[in-house]
This record gives C-alpha cells, sequence and structure tokens, in this order.
C-alpha cells in the first residue's frame, strides 16, 4: 500500500504542477478541496498554498526547470501525507488527476540542426531560432564608399 500512496503522490505532485504551468489554474483549483478529509482548516490551508505555487511558478526565473521540480516535490509531500492519514481520498484524487491529465495540453518541442553544402541551416517547431556566428577573427576587406567605383586593375 505505501508504494501506492508513493506512487499516486509523485504523480500528483506532477500533474497538478503540470496543469498549473498549462494555465489550468481553476481546474487545478479543485485540489484543495481534497484536505476536507482533514478538515475546513487544512483545506483553506492548502488553498493558500497552490496561490503561494502559482505566484512561484508564474515568478520570472532563471532557473525554471528548478522552480517546477521544486513545486512538484512540495505537492507530491502534502499529497503523500494526505493519502497516508486518510486513504479515503484516494479514489477522489484518482479522478482528479486523471482529468488533469485530459485537459493538461501535451506541449512537444523539436529542434533539428541540418547541414547542407557545408553551411548549418536550423530549423525549430514552436519557438524561436536564435543563431550566434563568430568567423574565428577573419576579417573581410571594407566595402567601396558609395558613389565611389571599386578598384579595376589587374
Amino acid at each position: 500500500m505505501a508504494d501506492l500512496v508513493e506512487t499516486l503522490a509523485a504523480e500528483g505532485g506532477k500533474d497538478l504542477v503540470q496543469a498549473l504551468v498549462a494555465g489550468l489554474v481553476q481546474l487545478a483549483g479543485k485540489v484543495p478541496a481534497l484536505w476536507r478529509h482533514v478538515g475546513r482548516d487544512a483545506e483553506e490551508g492548502m488553498a493558500k498554498e497552490l496561490e503561494r505555487t502559482v505566484a512561484t511558478l508564474n515568478a520570472p526565473s532563471t532557473n525554471r526547470e528548478q522552480v517546477v521540480l521544486e513545486a512538484q516535490i512540495e505537492w507530491k509531500i502534502w499529497l503523500r501525507r494526505l493519502l497516508t492519514d486518510h486513504p479515503d481520498a484516494r479514489s477522489e484524487l484518482e479522478d482528479l488527476l486523471e482529468e488533469l491529465r485530459r485537459e493538461t495540453p501535451t506541449v512537444v518541442g523539436q529542434t533539428q540542426n541540418i547541414t547542407g553544402n557545408h553551411a548549418p541551416a536550423y530549423g525549430v517547431m514552436n519557438g524561436n531560432i536564435i543563431n550566434h556566428y563568430h568567423d574565428g577573427g577573419r576579417r573581410l576587406p571594407d566595402a567601396p564608399e558609395h558613389g565611389t567605383e571599386p578598384d579595376e586593375s589587374p
């Protein structure tokens, strides 16, 4: 039973945070209702924790992946405690997670590096192409000024 609780809590933390990242805050707002098994104060406290998580996920961050991972771990711990103390909340959590999974869009990012004629070409789907080029210190001759003819000597 402990393995089932651990697995369900881990999936719950991951799915909940993915739904929040996808903008499904209203649907994810159903999660704190699971704490009614503990009491009204616990339910309200978890609603505040959910709001805090949303604010954290929406705040600018230089390490977004770490912020998401930490939020998933926090919710895993809270869900594990809930399921350990109140196993009767399990089926309700499973139903809610199924609903979150159905509504959370699948995000696929793909990047390809293509080389043709010894020159790189880049393609990306659902993102931006950012190229950085360094010529290795080679300098090209300055272009002729406007209105002058280039030197035609042999």
